[in-house]
């Protein structure tokens, strides 16, 4: 089942032991129990890490509220590589060591070992969408005084496995900030995601989080300066009543790509004209997590 991000906002700001967070984990979990986190807590942060849902959740502060949640995107698992040096009946290694000769001296036993302990993996995620109020994605002018840019896109984005940079940052825009190089790698961050909550057969949920909006402002709901009225689009005209619910969160988001290293395949073209810088070459990465957090 889909997991839409608009329905995390009404998560975030929430007590660990909240009932929003228990019947969020609760529902992802169907029909099996919900598991028990792997709680790291450091000085400034607690992670509640849940790898059979694929997510992480961070809480900060005192009383410990919801921060931000972590989505990841695990790959799959590499295949199996032979050993170049497994032994054969036919070679030489193997021989000796099937047929000692009688002067041979006995192998000494190996020293006993403690396997490593295997780390954690993220379960895979499901899909994630994304809604957004309008069909068009508006960019701002590329010159002072200028026009802003208005370009056509999909109100729905369905962010898979196999989805890339490139498809991401075409439904988003250009990211408020980006980055590479060091532990986390490339991303890029938009703050103040406006996005589609409480459509269709969820007039609860609607109601809520439009409540949530209302009451929020600052760290706790709303985006950057945002008006409470300016989250709820009603419209006028003969819209249905499930379009009359429909409201609207901001949320902030940060996207880091997988980097396949050795593994990158360039088609001819790319590879007469040369890779490319990081930008160029990250355009067509997957990604490797989503961090959905309070604006």
């Amino acid at each position: 089942m889909p997991l839409d991000l608009a329905a995390l906002h009404a998560l975030l700001g929430q007590a660990p032991s909240s009932p929003p967070i228990a019947s969020f984990l609760s529902a992802l979990s169907a029909p099996g129990p919900t598991p028990a986190p792997d709680v790291k807590t450091y000085t400034d942060a607690s992670y509640h890490n849940y790898y059979a849902l694929g997510l992480s959740l961070c809480y900060t502060g005192s009383p410990l509220a919801l921060d931000s949640i972590d989505i990841f995107n695990t790959p799959p698992p590499r295949p199996a590589c032979s050993s170049s040096s497994s032994t054969s009946p036919s070679s030489p290694a193997s021989t000796s060591a099937a047929y000692p000769s009688a002067s041979a001296a006995p192998a000494p036993a190996p020293a006993p070992t403690s396997l490593p302990r295997a780390k954690p993996t993220y379960a895979p995620p499901p899909p994630l969408t994304l809604r957004f109020p309008t069909p068009e994605l508006v960019l701002p002018p590329s010159k002072p005084g200028g026009s802003p840019l208005r370009l056509p896109r999909d109100p729905l984005l369905c962010v898979r496995p196999g989805s890339t940079g490139r498809e991401i940052v075409r439904a988003l825009g250009e990211p408020g900030r980006k980055g590479a190089g060091g532990w986390v790698g490339v991303w890029l961050e938009w703050k103040g995601v406006e996005l589609v909550a409480g459509e269709g057969g969820r007039e609860g949920e609607s109601e809520g989080r439009a409540g949530a909006i209302q009451e929020g402002g600052g760290a706790e709901g709303g985006g950057d300066g945002e008006e409470p009225g300016q989250a709820h689009g009603t419209g006028p005209g003969k819209k249905s009543d499930t379009a009359a619910r429909a409201s609207t969160v901001f949320l902030g988001l940060m996207l880091e790509l997988r980097d396949p290293g050795a593994g990158e395949t360039l088609s001819e073209n790319e590879i007469k004209r040369g890779a490319g810088g990081v930008w160029e070459r990250a355009a067509g990465w997957t990604w490797a997590s989503i961090k959905v957090f309070r604006v």
